[in-house]
This record gives C-alpha cells, structure tokens and sequence, in this order.
C-alpha cells in the first residue's frame, strides 16, 4: 500500500511539473508571436494581442 502512495505522490507532482511547463511554453509562444509581429513591421497593439490571446478581461 506505501509503494501505491509514493507511486500517485511521483505521479502527481510529474502532472504539475507538465502543467507548469505547459504554460511556460505557452507564454514563450505568446513572446515569440509579439516578436515575430514586431519583425514584420506590422502596426501592433500590446492590448489587441493579449485581448486575442486572454480574452476581453485580460484588456488594462
């Protein structure tokens, strides 16, 4: 039963290490996609982005 325990405890915390690393991946995509706007010389609005991204709430 203890090695049951320490197996759901490993497995756990391997789930919130992805899901951690999930949204990193997806904030480093969001920077990457802002970046690559920039590069292109499109007029850009910091707001509109993180609107589109995030949704009407995340708008400052």
């Amino acid at each position: 039963m203890r090695f049951k325990s320490h197996l759901l405890s490993k497995i756990q915390r391997r789930e919130e290490e992805l899901a951690h690393l999930d949204a990193e991946v997806q904030a480093l995509q969001f920077v990457y996609d802002v970046i690559e706007e920039l590069s292109e010389g499109d007029d850009f609005d910091l707001k509109d982005a993180l609107s589109e991204e995030y949704g009407p709430a995340s708008q400052l």
